[in-house]
């Protein structure tokens, strides 16, 4: 490589690094302007949420903390809560039922898309077999709102199971075995009400 090419491209990268240095530079002046005029009122609102600021910004926050003797604003500022999922723990029981539920139902939906209903239930209409499918995939959304803790969930598997009923009823299942899918919604509604007030029926929003 000729030399004066090396020779172009060192200027050209310390042009470059002196230009990102002066743009630095003058971003901490504004934002020591900015901070330096704040009440104290103000720069504590800000620091509650200085997680949300540019590095250089939290910086400069920092540094008008401290001259300020306010450093108890950044040692509160950098504990961090936990996540709001680990706050809401669910126990072993409701962890367990809401697996085996996601399982079952990803098993019935890949069963529908292989194999035709109608090879067991020949009498049935040729739209039930669509009509299974969706109510499946409708109850893997619905377990999967429960694990994100959705009451809405809960709402939706007891919606799928009335329309499951009508629609066994149509295939040719009888009464008495199309109702005991509603005990699997029973067994849900238990497990959710375990724990009293830290239940996670409580917990659903």
């Amino acid at each position: 490589m000729p030399q004066s090419d090396t020779g172009d491209r060192i200027w050209r990268t310390l042009g470059f690094l002196a230009i990102l240095w002066m743009d630095m530079a003058s971003q901490r002046e504004a934002f020591e302007a900015y901070y330096g005029g704040m009440t104290e009122e103000q720069i504590l609102l800000v620091a509650k949420n200085q997680k949300s600021l540019v590095p250089i910004a939290r910086e400069v926050l920092a540094d008008e903390l401290r001259k300020r003797g306010m450093e108890a604003a950044i040692e509160a500022s950098t504990v961090q809560a936990p996540p709001a999922e680990e706050l809401q723990k669910r126990h072993g029981c409701l962890t367990a039922y809401l697996v085996c539920f996601l399982v079952v139902t990803a098993a019935s939906i890949l069963l529908l898309l292989m194999v035709n209903i109608r090879r067991f239930y020949p009498n049935a209409p040729s739209w039930v077999g669509f009509v299974v499918l969706i109510l499946a995939l409708v109850n893997l959304l619905c377990v999967i709102a429960l694990f994100r803790w959705r009451r809405w969930g809960f709402w939706g598997l007891c919606v799928t199971s009335v329309l499951g009923v009508a629609t066994n009823s149509v295939i040719g299942i009888g009464m008495a075995e199309s109702i005991s899918g509603f005990l699997g919604i029973l067994l849900l509604y238990g497990v959710l009400r375990i724990g009293g007030t830290n239940s996670g029926w409580v917990r659903l929003k």
